[in-house]
């Protein structure tokens, strides 16, 4: 157990027990396989490898300063999500060679060698690092949610595309059941006409039976009537003649029997 109560400096730090100081620790890398407790600050300029749980009270804060950056290549929506629906969650336990120290704690996470098979440079070496000379390669896990972002993105704008589709389909769908309601409309009211009609007829027909059923049956006005039903207008003819005036109709036919009576007697004198 290495234990500091000051400021403690050196290139390279290697415990095989703990370490604990209250101060600063200046360190070109870390390398433990127990605890380290830091009250201070721990300052590495290399590599950090522990083998156990690390555990903060504080915030972990990677550097993404823009004047630090450049070649700057954004990361498009769509190849976000796919990289995203390309990833396999997994739960594990580590195994007697790993180095972490808990070896009965399910974990869970992916498979580095799956996401280094599914991503695309530069997703990737950004994603995928090794993590020893031996080949070993493991996952900067926060990177990760750069992507997730993105795909959470796609994910939204498709959202409102399939909306405002949808909300078109309804307006034509609205517009479609008004020109139905307004056929319905149509052929509620032809309907009420063509009953009307039929009304109208039966009435001029009973009005023509009671005429000749009053002048003892000299006028016979139902073969008249069915030879002018013959066509449409022989029965409009029929109809507007009965609503002007009915008994002149009569009057004209008995007149004219009259008339071909007065021929028939004087042909015979």
């Amino acid at each position: 157990t290495l234990a500091l109560s000051g400021a403690a400096t050196g290139t390279t730090l290697s415990l095989t027990g703990a370490l604990t100081t209250s101060d600063v620790l200046h360190t070109a890398g870390v390398t433990s396989s127990a605890a380290v407790t830091i009250t201070g600050t721990l300052e590495t300029s290399g590599d950090a490898t522990f083998g156990g749980t690390v555990t903060g009270a504080g915030a972990y804060v990677e550097s993404s300063d823009e004047t630090w950056k450049t070649e700057v290549e954004p990361v498009s929506a769509t190849e976000s999500l796919e990289a995203v629906m390309a990833l396999k969650a997994v739960t594990y336990r580590w195994n007697d060679d790993a180095p972490n120290a808990d070896k009965t704690l399910r974990e869970l996470g992916f498979i580095a060698q799956e996401v280094r098979d599914v991503l695309a440079e530069p997703l990737q070496s950004a994603i995928v690092r090794p993590v020893d000379t031996e080949g070993h390669i493991g996952l900067t896990y926060s990177k990760i949610s750069a992507l997730l972002a993105g795909a959470l993105q796609e994910q939204q704008r498709m959202i409102m595309e399939l909306k405002d589709t949808l909300k078109l389909q309804q307006q034509l769908v609205d517009e479609q059941q008004k020109q139905m309601e307004l056929h319905e409309e149509r052929i509620r009211l032809a309907k009420l006409e063509k009953d009307e009609l039929r009304r109208s007829i039966e009435l001029h027909r009973e009005k023509i039976d009671s005429i000749e059923k009053m002048h003892g049956g000299h006028f016979d006005f139902s073969s008249r009537m069915e030879k002018l039903e013959k066509s449409h207008e022989g029965q409009l003819e029929v109809i507007q003649q009965l609503l002007l005036d009915p008994v002149s109709i009569w009057t004209n036919a008995r007149s004219k029997v009259g008339d071909r009576r007065g021929g028939d007697n004087s042909g015979g004198g």
